[in-house]
């Protein structure tokens, strides 16, 4: 059984104050790999950026619940999470409401990234759970050496398919700052949600107890 750390402190969520959305992007195929554990990603252009949003999304064997509990879980992130060093909850509202930082690695001479996200899981309907995604930068000093990731929306969407299936969503949209040239993290863009999503196939699901998969989440 996991143990859930219920002394951290609490904080006060600060959202952006315009949410992308992402429904209402032109989404274009960008990679698709095969079988029942394939992953598609698209990819949209955002007005005001020149970096585009992503979306990926694949069917699993596992609960919806067993799923919020793997992708809430900080200290197995790094095993699925494409690129990420560390991880960890640093603040905690409740058991569907955590801040958490992560560090991630770029390939030299560029500098590693990291960030503070807010993740907040709600209920959409009986059959769908969200857990809504931004960056709180000002929640965790910056360390020296690391360029500090200052802006991310985005969303994980599950659905209840039934008969123990649930499909997963990722959308998601960034800037990961410094002198990392656009075109270069464009060309790339796909890469990281592929791998991640494949990964995420790979996970023991069965080591979230009863405790970890209910959770009283409120409606959205």
């Amino acid at each position: 059984m996991l143990a859930v750390n219920n002394t951290l402190e609490t904080f006060d969520i600060e959202p952006p104050k315009e949410r992308l959305c992402f429904d209402s992007l032109p989404w274009k195929k960008a990679a698709q790999t095969k079988g029942p554990k394939g992953v598609l990603v698209e990819t949209a252009q955002v007005k005001g950026f020149e970096l585009r949003a992503i979306r990926a999304q694949s069917t699993y064997d596992a609960s919806m619940w067993q799923l919020r509990a793997r992708i809430m879980d900080m200290s197995n992130f790094p095993k699925w999470v494409e690129g990420v060093l560390r991880a960890e909850v640093i603040r905690r509202n409740a058991k569907h409401i955590q801040a958490c930082y992560s560090e991630y690695h770029a390939p030299w001479p560029v500098k590693n990234r990291d960030g503070v996200v807010v993740q907040h899981a709600k209920r959409v309907d009986d059959n769908t759970i969200q857990i809504h995604l931004h960056a709180q930068s000002n929640l965790l000093e910056e360390r020296k050496g690391i360029v500090r990731v200052d802006y991310l929306d985005g969303c994980w969407t599950l659905t209840d398919l039934g008969n123990g299936k649930t499909k997963l969503v990722y959308q998601v949209h960034s800037d990961p700052n410094g002198n990392i040239p656009d075109w270069v993290v464009n060309s790339r863009i796909a890469e990281a949600p592929t791998n991640t999503l494949s990964k995420l196939h790979q996970a023991d699901f069965g080591i979230y107890s009863p405790e970890h998969l209910e959770v009283d989440l409120a409606f959205a």
